[in-house]
């Protein structure tokens, strides 16, 4: 089963996110006019770890081990970056932007990949239409592995997703920014190296994928998946 968030977290990795996004913006304006120095860098220091330290606590569900030491590696360069005498401020503040924005997408996967606690199957339903409202109720229903007149009953379902639904709705969660809704639903249909040379679709019940499938939703994000 997807491991949900409970309030707080969400609530807590929402800041953090929220957070990266202001320095990164006072950062960005202090490049426009001139205004990057080590000064600058020593004040928002002390806010970048105290972001870092709430990033770390707020993902307290389990998660898999190449996001948890992607996102160790990442928080411990953006708050390690020092200016120094062998480089320039405005180069430290282009390494630190580009580690932020990834700490940002990987917060953001986690707050649409995880449904809130208690989250029913009206709920994820609802959260897929919301994300692929281009998709037909016949290509839903292909990806749930049931019928329209199922897809149908499951709109009105107050109770807990089904395992496969959950990881569809995982696996869009982490795509459909980058992808059109077309492109969404077409990557199920693409046959994977990862998978034995099988599509996304041909796997989704069969539980020795499910991390396989992440790993290339997650690439796929960018359209780098093979």
């Amino acid at each position: 089963m997807t491991a949900t968030l409970e309030p707080a977290q969400r609530a807590t990795l929402q800041q953090v996110e929220d957070g990266l996004a202001r320095w990164q913006g006072t950062i960005e304006d202090a490049a426009q006019q001139g205004a990057v120095d080590p000064e600058l860098l020593d004040r928002l220091a002390g806010t970048l770890r105290r972001l870092a330290v709430a990033a770390n606590e707020g993902l307290v569900a389990p998660l898999d081990a190449e996001t948890s030491n992607e996102l160790r590696r990442r928080l411990l360069t953006l708050v390690t970056l020092d200016a120094d005498e062998d480089r320039a401020p405005l180069d430290v503040a282009d390494e630190a932007l580009m580690e932020a924005e990834a700490i940002r997408h990987i917060v953001r996967d986690v707050l649409d990949g995880r449904p809130p606690a208690g989250a029913t199957t009206k709920d994820a339903l609802a959260q897929l239409d919301a994300w692929l409202p281009r998709v037909t109720v016949t290509q839903l229903a292909r990806l749930l592995g049931v019928d329209r007149r199922t897809v149908a009953r499951m709109r009105g379902d107050d109770g807990p997703p089904t395992a496969r639904l959950e990881l569809v709705r995982g696996l869009v969660a982490l795509l459909h920014a980058g992808w059109t809704d077309e492109g969404v639903v077409a990557w199920f249909d693409r046959p994977r190296t990862a998978l034995d040379g099988r599509t996304p679709l041909d796997v989704l019940g069969d539980h020795g994928y499910e991390q396989h499938l992440t790993d290339l939703a997650r690439r796929g994000r960018t359209q780098l998946a093979s």
